[in-house]
């Protein structure tokens, strides 16, 4: 009995699945370039999301602290 070809559909299917997953990890790629230590990090996704997540948050707390400082130079 010879084994069964793949389908168009399911070759799709697959073809699919890999740009997807291809497209995640170009995303993530995106992410460690942009928030500084990241870069040259082999780090998990969830770890990634972590650094992200704090860098995020020193933005707000760095961008909060500037509007404090130009309003009281009424800038």
């Amino acid at each position: 009995m010879q084994p069964r070809k793949h389908t168009r559909k399911k070759r799709e299917k697959n073809a699919g699945r890999q740009t997807n997953g291809s497209s995640a990890r170009r995303e993530l790629q995106k992410l460690r370039d942009i928030v500084p230590g990241c870069n040259k990090s082999n780090a998990t996704s969830e770890a990634l999301f972590d650094k992200v997540t704090d860098y995020v948050l020193l933005l707000e707390l760095k961008a909060s602290l500037l509007r404090r400082i130009a309003r009281m130079y009424g800038v």
